[in-house]
């Protein structure tokens, strides 16, 4: 019964993302920024930029395999390209179906991972599992706030120059100012996050929680449930405190990470210059590379299903700081967000397929919602 019930609620929460895009889509037609005519021209009659579009979201999501891949050897989990690809591509193509599409697709990349580690080189023992899960953890950790530090930081500087340059195309300059700092302090802040590990009250804070799970365990109330929860978040948090510092003892080996989130922030920002370019209509490509930020933040929200909707409003929002058409924001959007679909479920589909077999014995020794502790 509890199982019928759970599966009408998902259901039911889908059913409201659907028509929530509709209604978001729906409600931009009426006001004027909608046309679909340009949306349905750019795959009529820019075949050639809609096959570029195609070819710069495969070069992102490769180049976001290989910094994921570089991360999980800077944190000692030893796997194959293959299986890190596949386990990408299978999850950004769940993900993508999703509300809030980024935090699914890192549950889903984070439960895969796990059981490729599991398969590979670590036993079903508590604390070696927490071990491995506190490594990946730490590489998704890493991968993600540096992406979004990156394009932050990029978008940020390349706002100050337009400011600085009185450029014509800035509507509102006091509030793209404000703007500019709130990415700035966002763009930093995700971009020291993890060197956060290297203070001295971290080491000791892990230890700390290292010292009193060993109590816990060899105590006399080893076997309740409370401190089995309560050693279980003690190991996990001291595991992964311990991991991040490990893994940020090489300060030069984080370089190219950051050398590969800086080239995927560009690619990301292009890919939506050439979605403009795909309906005959020009947006300036540092006014998107300012503002792609914040419409690929509209991601973690619940809004919308499939990218629809949501993301749409969101860069209506966003683009009006700027001399930019609504209506080209919006007909670009859903060029990049239908192309963006379909090229990360077909890749994930035939990922699926080479590496069904690696693949299946990983979902079977970890669920993708596999929790951390």
């Amino acid at each position: 019964m509890g199982l019928i019930r759970s599966k009408i609620k998902h259901l039911l929460r889908l059913l409201f993302m659907v028509i929530a895009s509709i209604g978001i889509l729906w409600l931009l037609k009426i006001i004027g920024f909608l046309n679909l005519q340009l949306f349905l021209d750019a795959f009529k009659q820019n075949k050639i930029r809609i096959a570029s579009i195609i070819s710069v979201l495969i070069f992102v999501v490769v180049l976001g395999i290989v910094k994921l891949f570089y991360l999980l050897k800077l944190v000692a989990i030893n796997t194959k390209f293959s299986e890190v690809a596949g386990a990408s591509f299978i999850s950004q193509a769940i993900g993508q179906w999703f509300p809030g599409s980024m935090v699914v697709t890192d549950v889903f990349r984070f439960g895969l991972m796990v059981g490729i580690g599991k398969k590979s080189e670590f036993s079903n023992d508590f604390q070696e599992n927490s071990i491995l899960k506190s490594r990946i953890a730490v590489a998704l950790f890493i991968d993600r706030v540096f992406g979004l530090g990156m394009m932050f930081i990029v978008g940020s500087a390349c706002s100050i120059f337009l400011i600085l340059a009185h450029d014509p195309n800035v509507k509102y300059p006091a509030i793209l100012f404000l703007l500019t700092l709130l990415s700035l302090i966002i763009g930093i802040s995700f971009l020291l996050i993890p060197f956060v590990a290297h203070a001295i009250f971290m080491n000791k804070l892990s230890t700390y929680l290292e010292t009193k799970a060993q109590r816990l365990i060899s105590g006399k109330k080893k076997n309740s449930r409370l401190s089995q929860f309560i050693t279980r978040i003690f190991t996990a948090l001291a595991s992964i405190l311990k991991t991040l510092d490990q893994a940020l003892m090489n300060r030069r080996a984080l370089i190219n990470p950051l050398i590969l989130s800086l080239s995927i922030c560009l690619l990301n920002s292009l890919a939506f210059y050439l979605s403009a370019l795909s309906i005959s209509r020009h947006i300036p490509f540092l006014v998107i590379l300012i503002l792609v930020p914040f419409t690929i933040l509209s991601m973690l929200l619940p809004l919308g299903f499939a990218g629809y909707g949501g993301q749409q409003l969101m860069a209506v929002g966003v683009f009006g700081l700027f001399e930019v058409n609504p209506e080209t924001v919006v007909a670009s959007s859903l060029v990049l967000t239908t192309l963006a679909l379909a090229v990360y479920t077909f890749c994930g589909g035939i990922s699926a397929g080479l590496w069904s077999n690696r693949l299946r014995s990983a979902v079977k020794k970890s669920d993708p919602s596999d929790s951390i502790i």
